[in-house]
């Protein structure tokens, strides 16, 4: 009688994993941060292209998915007493121009 060729190790066997990113790993953390810390890991395990904005007061989580830089080079910078500053209606007019965009 022959040996069954069922049962043991299989390549492609068993459920896929959840995670985009392989390989896995355990880690040991405190239980206080176990939900926020595993809701950043699928966060960032589902997208890519989004930045998380974490509130560390109350441990929200939420997602910049665009991002924009406002260009203050084209802003003048005039001196008053001997500081340097700039004007609020040029910096409201190039804020003005990236949100248009």
């Amino acid at each position: 009688m022959g040996l069954a060729k069922r049962g043991g190790a299989r390549a492609g066997g068993g459920r896929p994993s959840p995670w985009r990113h392989h390989p896995t790993r355990t880690i040991r953390i405190p239980q206080l941060f176990e939900a926020i810390l595993l809701e950043i890991a699928q966060n960032l395990d589902q997208s890519s292209e989004d930045d998380l904005v974490i509130n560390l007061k109350t441990l929200a989580i939420t997602k910049q998915t665009k991002k924009e830089q406002l260009n203050l080079l084209k802003i003048p910078i005039y001196k008053h007493s001997s500081a340097k500053v700039v004007r609020l209606e040029d910096l409201a007019n190039a804020l003005q121009a990236l949100l248009q965009q």
